[in-house]
Parts: C-alpha cells; structure tokens; sequence
C-alpha cells in the first residue's frame, strides 16, 4: 500500500511537470504518452464497432523532464526512418530534419541533377535520399511523404513541444529520412520504383549506416525467402558502429518468426492498445521483445494529404506496430541524449530490464520483457543483464524412430560485469528433457554462452505445437519467457530417396498440375528459357528412380501460360503467341511415347483454365469451365433491345473444336435461357447464372448448379447437360434468404457452402436438400472462404488468422500464417487439401507449407474423426539443399516430397506417405 501511494504521488508530480508549459493542442488524445483512461472505440466491421475501456498508465512512461533534453549543448542524436519518407517543411518537424551540407543556402533540397558536395556518392542529398524513385534506378533527393506512413513515424519521435499540434518524444532528436517505399508499390503499376525492393531496404540501411546514426527505424520486415547474407551482414555491421536497430514485429496477429526481427540484434516491438493489452492485430510471443502502444496514435502526416480519422489537416490516426516501433527508437534516442553515447547492448538491456511486466490474467498473445517504460530506462542502469537468443528458436529436429531431440540456447550477457551465474528452468508439456534445470557461468570476459538441451518426444501424435517455459534467475533478476516450438520428423530420416538420372535445373522443376487426380503416373518438367528457345523436359518418378522421358523446345517469344494433366494420359501445355495473338494448346499422350495434337485459338471473351475445366467423355478435347466474361459473338441474342444481356456475367463456357482450331462458346445460351424462363415463369430481367459446376473430371454429362430469380424469390437449379442443346432441370431448391448466391463454393460428396452473411456459412447437401448455419464469432478474426468438409457437419474454414474447425460446438483451430508487411505484398503459407490415413481409414487433411514466410517445417493438419490435429508425426523439418514440392497422389495415397541436392550429387526425391503409424510410442 506504502508502495502505491508513492507511485500515485510520482504520476502526480509528472502531471505537474509535464504540463508546467503550455499544452499542445491535441496532446489529450496521444494516450501512448499519458493514458488516464483514454478509451477508443474498434471497428469490426463497415457500420460496427465496440468500445474499448482505456486503463490509467498503460503508456510508454515518458519521464517528466524529457523536455529538459531539448535545450543546451548535447551531442546531435538522429534516428533514421527506413519508410515512405518525411513530409521535412510540416511545422511540427521541420526543426528536427537531420540537414548535410549538400543543402542549398537556404536549407532546401537542390534539384536532382546537383553535385555531390560531399563526396558520399549521393547527388544533393540534403535531407536524406530516396531509393524508391520512379525515374531513377540509383535513386534521387526527393524524400517527401507520398502516404503519410513515413511522417507519421517521425512525429512520434520529434514533433515539436508548443501550443498546437501534439508533441513527440523530444524535438531535440534529429530525424534522417530513407525513402524505400513510394505510393506505387504494386510491381504492375507504372510508376512503381525503379529500384527493387531488398535492394532498397539494403542500400537504406547502408545508407543510413554511413551516416552514423544512433537508431534506425525500420517499421516493416520480411519473409524467410527474402532473407540474404548480405542484409544479415549490414546489421551487424550497424551493430559494430553502436547502431541500435528497432524493428516493428508486423500487423498478422500470430507468433511467426519474420525477418528483422529475428536478429539477436534487433529490438521487436509488437503493439499494445489503450487498456494495456495486446492489439488484436498484432504479432506476439516469443520473437517480440516488448509491446509498446500501437492502436489508435495520434500523429502528423502531409498537410496535402487528407486525413482521414482526424479533422484538421497535417495530422491524423494511424493503427499497427509501425507506430509502436518508432516510440521505442524514440526512448532508445532520449536515453542517448541524456546519457550519452551507451554501447547498444547497454542501451537494450536498459530498455528490456526496465519494461513492465503484463501479466494480464487471460494475456495469451505475449511478448517476452512486456510493455516499455521509459522513465524507469533513463533511471536505471542495470546491473547485469542476460539475453536469453530465442528469436531464431523455432523448428525442432526430431529422430526417428526414437523420437529424440536437440536444441541449441544461447544465452548473451549484455552489460559488463564480473563474473555472474544464472539458473535456468525449462518446462515443455508433452516432451520429455533429459536435464530442466541449468546452471550458467559466465566469466568477466564471456559474452555468449550455449546451452545444448535434449530429449526426446513421448508420443507422436502429439501436437507438433508446443510452449517452452523458461525461467531465468540471476542475481535478484527473475524473469519468466514463453516461446512456441515446432517439433518436425528429419525428413532424411523418414523419407525415402528417389534419384535422377542426370544433373538439372532444380530451381526450375515443376510437378505436373493434376487437380482433378486425372492420372496414376508421376511426371515433373524443368522450364528453362533463353534468348533462342523455351526448354521443357519431362520426367516421370517410379518406385526407386526418376526417368527423363521426353523434351521438347518452343519459340522464345511465345508465353509459356500453364501445364497440367486434363485426361488419364494426357498432359496439356499452354502458350501464347503475342504477335499471332494466338494460344497454342499442346497435348501430349504420355501412354503413346507422347504423341503431339495441337489446337489453336484466338481469344475472344475468356481464357480457359484447363486444369480447372471438366471433360466430356466422348467428345474428344472438349473443356467446359465456369468463369466470369462477356458473352461469345456466336451466342449472343442479336436484339438490339436486350444489349445488356451480352454484357460481363458468369457463364458456362466450353471449346468447340474446328479444324485444329477452338471456338469458344457458352452452354447458357439463349435457347437455354428462353426455356428457363418458359418453365419456370421468370420474368425477362431475372437473374439467370451458374453459381457452381459440380461435375470434376471427365464424364459423360455436365452437371451444374444455377440460380434463377430475383431477390428473396431467388431459386437454386441443379441441371444436367448431355450435349451443348440437350439439358434437363434434376432438382429444385429453395434457398432461405437471399443476396448469398454469388457466393458459392462446391467442396465435395454433393456438398456446396453458401455464405449468407458475413462470418456465417450455409452447408447445404443437394441430394438431402438440408441446409446446415455454422457461425463464426470472433469479431477481430473474419471468417475468409471454406476449405474443406470434414464429416457430415463439419467444415474446415479459413479466417484472417487461422483455420478452423465449424460446427456443433467448433472443434478448435490452427494458425494461419500470413505476412502483409511490405507494402504493395501479401505472403501466405501454401495449402491444399490431401488424405490422410488413419488406423480407422482416410480421412481430410490439409498440406501446409510456410517454408517461404519463417517456417523451417512442412506437414498436414488433420482430422481424426474427433478435432482438427497437427501430429509431430505428419511434420518434416526441411533439409538444407531442399526445397517443398507439391504433394503427389500415387496409388490413392498422398505423399509428401522434397526436391533435393546434396553438394556435387545427382538432384533427388523424399517421398513420404501420409499413412500413420508406430502410434502407441
């Protein structure tokens, strides 16, 4: 009680101190400096929102004399902003830009074409420089603000202590602006820069590292397979040059690994809201170091950019880890204002050591220090400090059969001191360690120590997923960590070795697409392109090798569109011709030593997939495919009256083959639609449209679902086509409600999902006629499309953030790992259902491959008639020298493959098949 009376008294004193001057206008609402309850309200959708009740103190603490730091003959501390750039003449920063002398006398940014005063290598850069030019691959001077991300980011650290506006962290903190990104960021878009974008964020870096800053700011980050040496290389040399590096962990509300937050180096900062929890759309766990306030922050942007939640121009609210970021470069920049030039890992340890623990009852999306506070930083020096590595912590290799395991922990002491122990603790729930408690010595000269911790898996049907419990103890530190592992197979171990016959391009080699499971043979092909040719070569995998099977070259200046198998044998590749205008479609009978047939087309409304297309047996080559486009000049009604039905609409399109040449056409035509209308009284200007093509494969006659109607009148149609002027109406549903029939998605066994409004789905069986509501609840995680059925009343879905089990109750779910933290980018793990076999028969799974976000792992999630599971038992960690390929169907068994190649060696296969076994470990 004695303890919290003085903290009452010191917010007291700091009330008074702070607003000793003169207020800025709006510093009421810049919670994340001062919260006395500041609530906000939080949309959940377009016309919804709910409030959110603010918690007095959840704040960054910024200390009461933090203006005292503005004034008086301190050293010139900078913070580089790695973004869009920085709006240098709004009036609340106009003081804090970080001027060279490449200014001209007036201060102002020269023109483009200005010498290079200073020798640096970069024309007149006056007030930073910009590597996101659109007219420039080296980039120019011209770093203004095109969004208003960049300004944003700079008024939080140095807008200008006054009457108006709001303030920042402390003006006296110089800004150097580095413009990587510009407006224009999608790669089709023509004023889209010059420059790519890792080349930017790598000459940024370099960069702002040749001016010796103090921080760097980098509010964005990237996947694993964007990742290099070379960007590894340049933080560390930040880290040599006593740069601290502070990154934003990313707005994907999950606990992925992402690059730079990964590096030991690296300050991760994920985003609190006004009631001091985590932000719902915020990265957590244990790759984020510590939460600083990230939702609903007040801050400036361009004056000639319309705000859009604020209503006075030149300022505006901003949501995401992008703003919680730079209020933590911005304390790490007060504190070397004030004390000097720390060494970086004093800096950090004074940031982490400091941070006050969120212990939340309910707070599962944790970070590993908790949330900033700045004051305690500038007045603390710890006394010692150890890191424990976990960052790069994530995929745990597991032996098989025995199960066993090890992991490697580093643990880096931060702050010279002399000799200090340690004692550790680990705790992980469905794994066994053969040691859980640690003693660490470090000596006055150790820096780095690392732990080898082993055991091994008790039974691998449990949950690939585990949470690792650390508790650290040194001196009168205690700290306690979460970090989630993935315990995967060695795929060496469990796969089996298929080889190729000679040395290829395997960064080239593709599977043959068969999504209808058309085929029981295997084949791969390498495309290779040069100045004289395309180069396919196919290759067909047998049980213990892969055999080259034909190859073939084509004109480099065709288009190479698609390749997949669109019958038993045959396999069909797609080029177009662009000064023909023509498609060329290829296809090869791999049972007759691939015999070649090639047809023609000019297109004229819509393009065929193929792959997706459905074959009539008997009929030769022809593909009939539900797609949205105008209608075929053959079909249309020649009235001038009824113009709007020739217009864009979704229709049945198919080939019609003619002399080597295809025409396209629809199978509602006309004729069709005038039948429709007679038999079932529609009115002229109903709807009249396929929503589903429930045939698959190739078959005799095509079945499809249509909707005809109007509104609530709206009707379902299931019909039968046996020829392009021969249909019969099978069955007639009625649908409850309306406006969902635009959004239909057929998955299987007779099964189709109707969304009928947003987070609830509709699973309807056309042979029963039944319809069956799942609803999804999760306000702050929107339901996205289905995936597949499970059983008869269960349906895998995608949201926003994970896959998820719906029906009665829902059975649980798995992380969906998405990355949309570069501008103008979205990344995703990959997944496609496949079956499983368990001990009671198949059953669906889904593949999923986040190899290309952070993962070192691939595997299945599955259902094994009771919930949705991810087993250790179904998880490969990813060999070096391998990359993921597509799952393949062989004997009616899906396996998992990885395309392989050791040092020197012939390229190979790991095939696994997803049959469990060895279940009672």
């Amino acid at each position: 009680e004695k303890g919290l009376l003085m903290n009452r008294s010191l917010i007291s004193l700091f009330a008074i101190s702070l607003f000793s001057n003169p207020q800025d206008e709006y510093f009421s609402k810049q919670w994340y400096l001062r919260n006395e309850g500041f609530s906000i309200r939080r949309d959940v959708s377009e016309i919804s929102s709910y409030a959110v009740i603010g918690k007095a103190g959840a704040d960054i603490h910024i200390p009461p004399n933090a203006d005292d730091y503005s004034s008086g003959p301190r050293r010139t501390v900078v913070v580089a902003i790695l973004d869009t750039g920085v709006d240098i003449g709004h009036s609340e920063l106009k003081d804090s830009i970080l001027k060279s002398s490449e200014c001209d006398s007036v201060g102002n940014i020269p023109p483009k074409a200005s010498p290079d005063r200073d020798g640096n290598g970069y024309k007149g850069d006056c007030a930073g420089y910009n590597f996101a030019s659109n007219t420039s691959i080296d980039g120019d001077n011209q770093i203004y603000d095109d969004t208003g991300h960049g300004t944003h980011l700079a008024g939080l650290i140095s807008a200008k202590a006054n009457s108006i506006g709001i303030r920042g962290i402390s003006h006296a903190i110089r800004i150097l602006p580095v413009k990587i990104f510009n407006k224009y960021e999608n790669p089709n878009h023509p004023l889209r820069p010059k420059m790519k974008m890792m080349d930017r964020i790598l000459k940024g870096l370099d960069y702002a590292i040749s001016k010796n800053v103090d921080v760097i700011n980098l509010s964005l980050g990237w996947p694993s397979v964007l990742d290099s040496p070379k960007i590894r290389a340049l933080f560390e040399l930040a880290k040599k040059k006593n740069i601290l590096i502070v990154a934003a962990a990313g707005n994907n509300a999950h606990h992925t690994t992402i690059f730079p937050c990964s590096y030991s180096s690296v300050l991760c900062v994920g985003a609190s809201s006004v009631d001091g929890k985590t932000a719902p759309f915020s990265n957590f766990g244990g790759n984020v170091d510590l939460m600083a306030p990230g939702e609903n922050i007040l801050s400036t942007i361009p004056k000639k950019i319309t705000p859009i939640y604020f209503d006075e121009d030149g300022y505006d609210f901003k949501n995401g880890t992008s703003q919680a970021a730079p209020l933590v470069a911005g304390s790490a920049a007060l504190l070397k204002l004030a004390l000097g030039d720390l060494p970086v890992n004093e800096l950090k340890a004074r940031i982490l050591s400091s941070a006050a623990r969120n212990d939340l009852e309910g707070q599962k999306q944790f970070s590993l220090y908790g949330d900033i506070h700045l004051n305690d930083a500038l007045n603390t020096k710890p006394d010692s400090f150890i890191y424990p590595n976990l960052t790069e912590l994530n995929t745990v290799d597991v032996g098989d059969p025995d199960g066993s395991f090890t992991v490697e922990m580093k643990f880096e002491k931060w702050v010279p001191s002399y000799d200090i122990s340690a004692k550790i603790k680990l705790a992980v729930n469905e794994v066994e360690l053969n040691q859980s408690e640690f003693d660490l010595h470090f000596t006055n000269g150790e820096e780095e120590k690392t732990l080898l911790v082993k055991g091994h898996i008790r039974n691998f049907q449990a949950s690939a997923s585990q949470i690792m419990r650390l508790d650290l103890d040194y001196g009168s530190h205690h700290y306690s960590f979460e970090k989630e592992l993935i315990f995967a197979l060695n795929a060496n171990q469990v796969g089996r070795r298929v080889k190729f016959p000679e040395k290829i391009n395997i960064s080239s080699l593709r599977s043959v697409d068969d999504p209808m499971h058309f085929s029981i043979r295997n084949f791969h092909y390498t495309h290779d392109q040069n100045a004289k040719s395309h180069d396919l070569v196919f290759y067909e995998m047998l049980d213990e090798r892969v055999e080259r099977s034909y190859s073939f070259s084509r004109n480099p200046s065709w288009k190479f569109i698609a390749l997949s198998f669109v019958q038993v044998n045959t396999i069909a590749v797609e080029w177009y011709d662009p000064e023909t205008k023509k498609i060329f479609y290829e296809f090869y009978d791999v049972a007759d030593g691939f015999a070649l047939k090639t047809l023609e087309m000019v297109p004229e409304v819509v393009l065929f997939s193929l792959s997706q297309s459905v074959y009539w047996e008997g009929a030769g080559l022809q593909a009939v495919l539900l797609a949205s486009g105008k209608i075929p000049l053959a079909d249309r009604n020649p009235s001038v009256f009824i113009g709007q039905q020739n217009g864009d609409g979704d229709h049945l399109y198919y080939f019609e083959e003619n002399s080597g040449k295809i025409n396209t056409r629809i199978l509602d035509h006309l004729k069709f639609r005038k039948e429709l209308i007679r038999r079932f009284h529609l009115r002229y200007d109903d709807a009249i449209f396929p929503v589903s093509l429930l045939s698959k494969g190739k078959v005799s006659a095509i079945d499809a679902l249509f909707a005809v109607g109007k509104g609530f009148q709206r009707r379902l149609l299931k019909i039968r086509f046996t020829s392009r002027d021969d249909f019969e109406v099978l069955r007639e549903y009625q649908v409850p409600g309306a406006g969902a029939l635009k959004n239909v998605v057929f998955l299987n066994r007779s099964m189709i999902v109707l969304q009928e409004r947003k987070n609830a789905y509709q699973l309807f069986d056309l042979d029963s006629g039944k319809f069956r509501e799942f609803e999804w609840n999760d306000r702050n995680d929107d339901l996205l499309g289905p995936v597949v059925r499970l059983s008869e009343n269960r349906l895998l879905a995608q949201t926003q953030n994970h896959f998820v089990v719906l029906g009665d109750p829902n059975l649980g779910s798995i992380p969906l790992k998405r990355f949309s933290f570069l501008p103008g980018e979205l990344f995703s793990e990959m997944f496609s259902p496949v079956q499983v076999t368990f001990d009671s028969g198949p059953q669906p799974g889904l593949f999923i491959d986040g190899t290309l976000i952070s993962e070192q792992h691939l595997g299945v999630v599955s259902w094994n008639g009771q919930s949705i599971v991810k087993p250790v038992f179904f998880q490969e960690k990813l060999p070096e020298g391998c990359r993921v390929m597509n799952p393949i169907r062989i004997g009616g068994e899906d396996h998992l493959l990885l395309l392989c190649q050791d040092d020197g060696g012939l390229p190979f296969f790991l095939k696994r098949t997803l049959t469990f076994k060895n279940l009672n470990r």
